[in-house]
């Protein structure tokens, strides 16, 4: 990728800063009218798209993508470029100018406005130096460029060499200076467009990377900030040159293959293992957040008061750093990269980021340091409007709303139990190759924003966990190999197999997921008959009639609180309006189901809503009443049909919920269902209501048979 020349980045500095100030996160066509207004173009900086240029400033730049294709620019403060700036300007002949030869302090730092780059006068310029015996035109092209070429033109017939040497290296002269602007216009920009994403096999080519990018660009001088042009001949800057070759991660190779079966990735990865890479892996990217790296006072502060007070900070950091890695999550550059948490951001499309830099001396032993907090160094005020609760948990899955709030949020995902076992480079990788692979079903629900598979990834980690308390995860450590029956079938009735191999001393996990096969099909299919007999088997749920059907004779305990005034966004809003109607919560239901609302908002509507529901006896017997009414009445249906009730996977405690129906708006329409778990003592608990879409991705995991009222 192209590099930005260092007065170029301060004047971009100054002018964001100066209108949007630092720390804060800005929409990225708002820097778009900003440039425009200035007539900074993307050429005049070498690059396509404004957003190349924000990626290419990442030294004092932040950029963030959001869900649905938005972008945001947060600009880091440096106190160095603010007092360069504030610096009064010196003139060249001035006295006193200090040692003019020192790059690193403000004397000498400029902020440079790039020059716009005209493209039509450039390709005239070639036409005026090849024509320059046409007499008609040499005046007026020459009296533009140089003067002394009408002389010299003049007289074409004179046999002295050195005269016409002279005209010819004139127009020489001219064209290398207007082709001079070319170096910072169009300097090998065929990069320019992609951001710098890790994949793991990407990761482990970083360890042959210099260290000499660990610096910020701003404390060299302009013409050695290109880092990424490699100019030294050394051996070490020529080690990233089959980068690109090593970005093919295996689960991303499956479209291409004849059959949909990924080609397997164990031959490359045995030798991983056994060359130097192995044991420089913390010279890349830490393996452990809370061993290496650093956390000053400040973001540690920060952090405490954005997330829940009851929460190990310790543990949340290595297990979503270790999940980043494992997911391919992580985004940056080699010394600088930010990768998300599991709780979101104020906004609440996306989870919070951290982002973390390598230091060229170390920290407390430690190699890397935490800089920002989803853009906010420490120092400002950009989060003070927390509540006392902390932010929401990013959406787990469907599996959690089987849960109490309270049980959801201390349970581990079946996400992060998958990653703890595989790495792979993307979610949206693997399901797109699964999706494809297996006999054609509807995949997505309407409630699963920019997720293309939310129902297939339910499915998937849910089925692993599963297998895993089955011990149906086969592994032949001799071969570093292991692979899973996902319980899916070809459109032909063959199973699908989940093939993973060894991972290398570098990958976050043990296994690496190498694809998906049938049985003796393709390079991984084969390897699959080769080395297992018996073949995995599919996991297995039911094992009575108990776990499909409701005993209608046993009690029936619905937790009334922690569905009414921790789950009210779940409920119906026709039935909860019409419950609260000529009440103060009538405003806050509106509130709590108000469109585009961010996560925290509906939080915080939903616990006024809450205590106004409680702070009513006449309100709270009448929703109550109408839940045992609902109850009572999808019981009754129950008794004449056992497929009335649904059976669903809880992955966390690898146990069965009986999904029940239930109408609450008219009587007829199911619009919402009840989790009830049977407890030791024979009876059952309902301490959760489900939306349907979720109820779909949950029974979804046992059975593609739906019942009727969950039938898209």
């Amino acid at each position: 990728m192209a590099k930005i020349q260092l007065g170029h980045q301060l004047y971009i500095y100054q002018l964001i800063a100066k209108e949007y100030g630092t720390g804060h996160q800005i929409f990225l066509p708002k820097i778009e009218e900003l440039f425009k207004a200035e007539g900074i173009e993307p050429e005049d900086l070498g690059f396509e798209t404004y957003r190349d240029v924000m990626a290419a400033c990442s030294d004092f730049v932040t950029l963030t993508d959001f869900k649905g294709g938005r972008s945001y620019v947060t600009i880091v403060q440096n106190e160095q470029w603010d007092e360069a700036l504030a610096a009064p300007v010196q003139e060249k002949g001035s006295g006193k100018a200090g040692k003019p030869w020192k790059k690193k302090k403000g004397s000498q730092l400029k902020a440079v406005k790039p020059r716009h780059i005209q493209k039509k006068q450039k390709k005239a310029k070639p036409e005026e130096t090849q024509k320059p015996q046409d007499k008609a035109k040499a005046p007026e092209a020459d009296a533009q460029a140089v003067p002394e070429t009408p002389s010299a033109e003049a007289q074409p017939e004179a046999a002295e060499p050195t005269a016409q040497a002279a005209p010819e290296a004139k127009p020489e002269t001219v064209a290398a200076e207007e082709e001079e602007p070319k170096a910072d216009e169009t300097p090998a920009v065929e990069d320019a467009g992609h951001p710098h994403v890790f994949t793991l096999d990407e990761i482990r080519a970083l360890p042959d990377e210099p260290e000499a990018e660990e610096e910020p660009a701003y404390e060299e001088a302009a013409p050695e900030t290109p880092a990424e042009a490699e100019p030294e001949p050394e051996p070490a800057a020529a080690a990233p040159a089959p980068e690109p070759k090593a970005a093919d991660v295996p689960v991303q190779e499956a479209p291409q293959a004849p059959v949909p079966v990924a080609p397997a990735k164990e031959t490359p990865a045995a030798p991983a293992k056994e060359g130097p890479e192995a044991s420089v892996l913390p010279r890349s990217l830490p393996r452990s957040f809370s061993a290496e790296v650093h956390c000053k006072d400040e973001l540690l502060s920060l952090l405490t008061r954005m997330l829940p007070f009851d929460i190990d900070l310790t543990q949340i950091l290595d297990e979503d750093w270790h999940h980043a890695l494992a997911t391919g999550a992580v985004e940056g550059s080699r010394s600088r990269v930010s990768f998300p948490i599991r709780f979101l951001a104020e906004d609440g499309t996306s989870p919070i980021r951290l982002t973390i830099r390598r230091s060229t001396r170390p920290i407390a032993g430690k190699q890397w340091s935490l800089i920002l907090v989803d853009g906010d160094d420490g120092t400002g005020h950009a989060h003070d409007a927390v509540g006392i609760e902390g932010l929401p948990h990013v959406d787990e899955g469907a599996w959690s709303d089987l849960l109490s709030q309270g049980a959801a949020d201390s349970a581990k995902s079946p996400d992060r139990a998958f990653s703890d076992f595989a790495s792979f480079g993307s979610w949206e990788s693997v399901l797109a190759t699964l999706a494809r692979m297996a006999a054609p079903e509807v995949w997505s629900d309407s409630g699963a924003g920019s997720e293309r598979y939310p129902i297939l990834h339910e499915y998937l980690v849910s089925t692993f966990v599963r297998l895993s308390h089955e011990g149906k995860i086969l592994q032949v450590p001799g071969a570093g190999f292991a692979a899973f029956n996902t319980g899916l079938v070809t459109a032909f009735q063959e199973d699908i197999y989940a093939c993973l191999t060894a991972a290398t001393a570098q990958d976050p996990s043990p296994w690496q997921l190498a694809g998906f096969a049938v049985a003796g099909a393709g390079e991984l299919g084969q390897k699959l008959v080769a080395l297992m007999n018996p073949l995995p088997q599919p996991a297995r749920y039911l094992t009575s009639l108990a776990d499909i059907e409701p005993d209608t004779t046993r009690l029936v305990s619905i937790d009334y609180h922690g569905i009414l005034l921790g789950e009210t966004e779940r409920l119906p809003k026709a039935w909860l309006a019409a419950q609260v109607e000529g009440t103060p919560a009538a405003a806050l239901v509106d509130d709590l189901f108000a469109a585009g609302s961010a996560p925290a908002t509906r939080m915080q509507a939903k616990t006024k809503l809450g205590h106004a529901l409680a702070q009513d006896p006449s309100v709270w017997r009448r929703l109550c009443r109408d839940l045992d009414e609902a109850l009572q009445a999808s019981l009754v249906h129950a008794r004449t049909s056992y497929r009335w009730c649904t059976p669903a996977y809880e992955p966390s405690s690898d146990s069965l919920r009986l999904l029940l129906p239930l109408a609450l708006s008219d009587g007829r329409t199911v619009d919402a269902a009840l989790s009830l778990e049977l407890m030791p003592s024979g009876s059952y608990q309902a301490s959760s209501v489900v939306t349907l879409d979720r109820a779909r991705a949950c029974t979804r995991v046992i059975s593609s048979e739906q019942p009727s009222w969950l039938r898209v």
